[in-house]
């Protein structure tokens, strides 16, 4: 029971992470959605309002970019395992 025995009971912390920045950007995009459809009704959005639209905007931008650098740093990594097995087993063909 318990320990690193991987019974079912332990929680998977990446997987929920994971999810919830998921639900994060849903909601962030439902969010943006709501506001869109006040405007088109000739509903005004308030400076509160904009700025947090602006604000989720960005939030979204960031976690595509954090996303890209980590998926070009493991990219990098996977390149150096393979040059550096490459390099080690050159020579024994």
């Amino acid at each position: 029971m318990g320990g690193s025995g991987g019974d079912g009971g332990e929680v998977n912390r990446e997987a929920m992470v994971g999810g919830l920045v998921a639900l994060r950007r849903s909601l962030d995009e439902q969010r943006q959605q709501v506001s869109n459809m006040i405007v088109l009704l000739g509903g005004e959005m308030s400076r509160e309002d904009q700025l947090v639209q602006v604000n989720d905007r960005l939030r979204m931008e960031l976690e595509a970019e954090k996303q890209k650098n980590f998926e070009l740093e493991m990219e990098l990594e996977f390149l150096k395992l393979q040059i550096s097995g490459a390099y080690n087993s050159g020579g024994t063909d």
